[in-house]
């Protein structure tokens, strides 16, 4: 086994311990995926998933292929846990519940911290998951009249509506994560 084999073994085996012991872990966000509530940059305090299972619209961290995602729950089913990141159009790959580390209780970006797990976060990540669960399956939508009739103008049509239904997506959720609308 070679270093860079080990080094992330090591740091998913400390992070799951500090998580265990009900400490809060905070990590840096490398990616853009939650952008505009979560950006390139901020830190996530996250705590431990603990004995309550998890609810559509909390924000949580799991594993996927050796990273650490930061998405966002928006549904629990049968084949596991169906999870989104905000500015994404489509779902992750069903997650195991047993692969998540911990929920997102705040973000922490400029040194000022914006609390997450407040009952009006709660509810506002409700109604931003259920947009997610919306805007994906628009999507699939989207992807599949491509796909198949008049190769020339019918793209350019779904494309053109895939455009405003994207735009208006994304001012619904920066009005819901409270940051400005004119800043897309």
């Amino acid at each position: 086994m070679h270093k860079r084999d080990i080094y992330p073994q090591v740091a998913r085996s400390l992070l799951a311990e500090e998580l265990e012991q009900e400490r809060i872990v905070r990590l840096a966000v490398t990616g853009d995926s939650m952008a505009p509530l979560i950006r390139r940059g901020d830190t996530v305090v996250v705590k431990r998933l603990g004995s309550m299972p998890g609810t559509p619209g909390e924000i949580l961290v799991f594993e996927e292929g050796g990273d650490y995602l930061t998405h966002r729950l928006v549904a629990c089913s049968a084949g596991g846990w169906l999870t989104k990141g905000d500015a994404l159009f489509t779902l992750d790959n069903p997650v195991d519940p047993q692969r998540v580390l911990g929920r997102v209780v705040a973000v922490e970006r400029g040194g000022r911290e914006r609390r997450l797990d407040g009952a009006a976060w709660q509810r506002r990540g409700r109604w931003i998951a259920a947009l997610g669960r919306l805007q994906s399956g628009l999507a699939r939508r989207w992807l599949s009249l491509c796909t198949r009739g008049d190769a020339e103008r019918k793209p350019r049509l779904v494309r053109m509506l895939a455009r405003a239904f994207a735009a208006g997506f994304r001012v619904a959720i920066r009005i819901l994560s409270g940051c400005p609308v004119f800043n897309l």
